[in-house]
């Protein structure tokens, strides 16, 4: 998508006018080694905020330390 991230999910949406992508179903969103996954994700890219509806799990990396963190 933008700044080497990748969606997936069973349908998306980009509504340009708005700069958001809606993901729906097994949505998936990777990007520089952090992970979300929900039912429906919603990326707005103008202020890189994402919203994660039902069964959110967020993997996130801490990445100058290299390592993980959460969970």
């Amino acid at each position: 998508i933008r700044s080497g991230g990748e969606a997936r999910c069973q349908k998306m949406t980009y509504l340009e006018s708005e700069q958001r992508v809606h993901c729906e179903g097994d949505s998936e969103l990777v990007r520089d080694g952090d992970r979300a996954r929900g039912d429906k994700i919603e990326w707005d890219l103008t202020t890189d905020t994402v919203f994660i509806k039902g069964n959110a799990d967020v993997l996130l990396t801490d990445a100058e330390a290299g390592g993980e963190s959460g969970s």
